[in-house]
């Protein structure tokens, strides 16, 4: 590995983009922490295709991978993100790049990543973790976005976020939202969340 990273780190980036496509995505995993030691990766990465990153994600621990994205450029790392199913990494993100990440994706982009979000919420394992991210990246992003989320996640997610958000950032929230949605997350069974965010609405 040493000497393969000496090479790369000699090499053109275009060819130093071709020789780690021809490699194993195991080997070049192996080689993250000596091409980031080199000043490599991220540049190296970010040339890469989208799917050759991808299958390099899906070849390191989940703790190095959310390192990884969070390094990447910001369009390539929603591309990554909303490629396949990734909800448990999702939820090791910070929140404030995950905020950037929704605030930039387009709507496939954002119903990929909702999508792996809702998908890792119904686990028990990862319940907790995803209320918490999302509720934590709702505080970091314009309320247009913040709408353009809820839209997306179940009405039974979007519930169990809103409970734990400031009812005023609620509100905010919910006028970029059509009032059939509004009304469908307020749907099913009352809560006192839901109850609270109903008396702030209506003053």
């Amino acid at each position: 590995p040493a000497a393969l990273v000496a090479l790369l780190k000699c090499s053109k980036l275009g060819v130093a983009v071709d020789i780690a496509s021809s490699l194993p995505m195991e080997r070049v995993a192996e080689m993250v922490p000596a091409l980031r030691e080199a000043g490599l990766l991220i540049n190296l990465l970010n040339a890469l295709p989208v799917d050759t990153v991808d299958l390099l994600l899906t070849n390191l621990s989940l703790s190095s991978a959310r390192d990884v994205v969070q390094e990447l450029d910001l369009a390539l790392a929603v591309q990554v993100l909303s490629l396949a199913p990734r909800g448990e990494l999702l939820c090791l993100l910070d929140a404030k790049f995950l905020g950037k990440v929704l605030a930039v994706a387009d709507a496939e982009q954002t119903r990929g990543v909702v999508g792996a979000l809702e998908a890792a919420w119904k686990t028990a394992a990862h319940k907790f973790a995803t209320v918490q991210v999302l509720v934590e990246a709702m505080g970091t992003m314009p309320q247009v976005v913040a709408g353009k989320l809820l839209q997306e996640t179940s009405a039974s997610l979007a519930r169990e976020i809103l409970q734990e958000v400031n009812v005023h950032l609620v509100a905010e929230t919910f006028m970029h939202m059509p009032a059939q949605r509004v009304a469908d997350v307020f749907s099913g069974r009352a809560s006192s969340g839901a109850s609270q965010m109903s008396s702030t609405l209506a003053g």
